[in-house]
């Protein structure tokens, strides 16, 4: 994809704009209006020769299709106008909108916006962490403590009481404290679960499995409703930073994009399936990025403020 060199950001979001407008019902004076804004700058010209390329790029439009997911309310729109509605917001100067994330933000009990971590004080002394752009429900109805993570990853510093259990659920799973500190995480192909200190059992939400009790240092994941062992999740983040060993450079990149309000998309399956490993501290994504691409040969664009492309 050969883009124009990148213009000023207010001019990149005039093109946005006029992008969104004349896909809707735009008739001759918005036309002949746009004429004349082209006409009067040649950087006008570029900065929507960017939007338009992103527009017809079928790669970057099936990545950013899968970035607003299946859960929008919006069912009706076809995949290429789903994608140019996030060109849109990406390349625009304002804010940010991950469709993925629609659903769980509007109903919610706690959301951690996308590169600020939020401490949660519950009711009976417990603390969670939710990780940037995690969201949770809290049910401390029926003599239980249940916290039902929507999407993200929580840390979990749990107040011992043996009348109330307490339990972090997913989509695939449920992990018990037994007194501890620990992790779960709800990632795009199942449930990850770490022990900081204590016990948690972990049991699966399909099959009959009747679950596993995890001691400090162990982890497990939960996938397809298969309980699988797993070196525990390093719990860096939590000291903001990222620390990966042999992951797949896509792998890292997702946890990354929580930090920053925009979207990282690596193009290619090669690159996006190569191995990588590091420690880095998660205030500035952009550089982590940059540094990820030089160490696996990549090339960075950055589109907008608000999409970073790796590609060779």
């Amino acid at each position: 994809m050969d883009m124009p060199r990148h213009p000023p950001p207010e001019i990149q979001q005039q093109a946005a704009d006029w992008f969104a407008r004349l896909r809707g019902d735009a008739d001759a004076t918005v036309q002949e209006s746009f004429a004349r804004w082209v006409a009067a700058d040649p950087a006008h010209a570029a900065a929507y020769a960017r939007v338009e390329a992103l527009w017809t790029d079928a790669d970057l439009a099936t990545a950013l299709f899968a970035e607003a997911g299946t859960k929008s309310r919006t069912r009706g729109l076809d995949l290429l106008r789903r994608a140019a509605a996030v060109i849109v917001l990406l390349l625009g100067a304002g804010a940010v909108l991950h469709f993925s994330g629609l659903d769980s933000d509007l109903l919610a009990d706690h959301v951690a916006p996308s590169g600020l971590p939020q401490r949660v004080n519950l009711p009976d002394g417990s603390l969670l962490l939710l990780d940037a752009g995690t969201a949770i429900d809290v049910d401390y109805r029926d003599g239980g403590r249940r916290i039902v993570l929507r999407r993200g990853r929580v840390l979990a510093d749990v107040r011992p009481d043996t009348r109330r259990p307490f339990t972090i659920t997913t989509a695939s799973a449920a992990a018990q404290a037994l007194g501890t500190v620990y992790s779960v995480a709800q990632r795009a192909d199942g449930t990850s679960v770490a022990v900081r200190e204590g016990e948690v059992l972990v049991i699966p939400k399909v099959g009959a499995d009747p679950g596993t009790v995890l001691q400090a240092g162990q982890g497990m994941t939960v996938v397809d409703g298969q309980p699988r062992a797993a070196p525990a999740e390093d719990f860096a983040w939590a000291e903001g930073r990222l620390v990966f060993t042999d992951r797949p450079l896509n792998a890292v990149l997702a946890d990354l994009d929580r930090y920053w309000p925009g979207l990282i998309w690596v193009r290619g399956d090669d690159l996006a399936a190569l191995p990588v490993s590091g420690s880095y501290r998660l205030d500035d994504p952009p550089a982590v990025v940059a540094a990820l691409a030089s160490a696996t040969g990549a090339q960075v664009s950055a589109y907008g403020g608000r999409l970073l492309v790796l590609s060779r």
